[in-house]
């Protein structure tokens, strides 16, 4: 009985060591990142687990950070939250530690660390991945050509491409977390008896806003290559994660934030005179000013 008992403990111990899985540091590393361009994202398994993913540009490999220090540090750095410390527990607890972290998907980091071999035993989806660094892109120019052709100011989706300065030159360009901002100055009157908040302004006409959070709901009149804007109700503000979502207001990334604030102060203006505000419109080209605030915005139209 003594010698059948050994047997099974010894053959018990050989299959743990079998199937025990290997830790990520010392399994053959598979591939070496040196600053690469990738996107943050989430996965959600069939057991209600989430795991935080890396995906780089052109490809559907998924990578997945096995340790979660510099990543709860990327987000307490850049990210406009309360209560989000770094965080070194399991990669399988951090998104619960961390409930808002699904704001993020979408982000564009840099990366560097080690991609490791995966093994049956994993639960992680994709590749593990230690990672030795990981910074936000908080910027990402938008490509656009000019183009001598007559453009209608009014119902053209215009695309914000950036701020300019007095020579037209660009100097400061959207973040990677809202890259493609967009307004229409449409031609539709706001003179409904339901809009009793432009009452005093029946001529005004509606200004559509895409991802371009003013703070402001405008209307406008043209005179002459002047706009009047006219402002309405104070807008929540939301990041684009968040107004997908149709989530309450709760934070976005300091680029971003900095960047809304300049948007702001584009149709800046006080609530007794209406803001007169300059354009000019070049082939599809469109540049708006407000000489007050000393804010110029180009747009292009999409």
């Amino acid at each position: 009985m003594k010698k059948y008992l050994t047997l099974l403990l010894l053959f018990a111990s050989c299959v743990s060591e079998e199937f025990e899985t290997p830790p990520f540091e010392s399994r053959p590393t598979v591939r070496i990142l040196e600053d690469v361009e990738m996107t943050l994202g989430q996965y959600h398994s069939e057991r209600d687990s989430f795991y935080i993913t890396l995906k780089e540009a052109g490809s559907d490999t998924l990578l997945s950070p096995v340790d979660t220090t510099l990543v709860s540090r990327l987000v307490h750095e850049n990210v406009l939250i309360s209560g989000v410390l770094p965080f070194t527990g399991s990669i399988t607890n951090f998104i619960e530690f961390n409930p808002y972290y699904y704001d993020l998907s979408g982000m564009k980091v840099l990366v560097s660390g080690e991609v490791k071999q995966k093994v049956i035993q994993d639960s992680i989806p994709g590749l593990p991945l230690i990672l030795s660094k990981i910074d936000i892109i908080p910027n990402c120019p938008v490509p656009f050509i000019w183009e001598n052709k007559e453009v209608p100011l009014q119902n053209t989706i215009w695309q914000w491409i950036g701020f300019v300065d007095e020579s037209n030159q660009i100097y400061s360009v959207p973040t990677c977390e809202n890259p493609a901002p967009s307004i229409t100055l449409t031609d539709l009157l706001i003179n409904r008896p339901e809009s009793h908040y432009y009452s005093y302004q029946r001529d005004a006409l509606q200004i559509n806003f895409n991802q371009f959070y003013t703070g402001y709901f405008a209307v406008y009149t043209i005179k002459g290559s002047t706009l009047q804007i006219y402002t309405g109700f104070k807008k929540v503000q939301l990041s684009p994660g968040q107004q997908n979502a149709g989530k309450v207001s709760t934070y976005f990334s300091k680029y971003y934030q900095a960047k809304n604030d300049s948007l702001s102060l584009l149709f800046s203006k006080d609530f007794v005179a209406p803001l007169e505000m300059d354009f000019l419109l070049e082939g599809n080209q469109l540049i708006l000013s407000n000489s007050k605030s000393k804010i110029r915005a180009l747009f292009i139209a999409d």
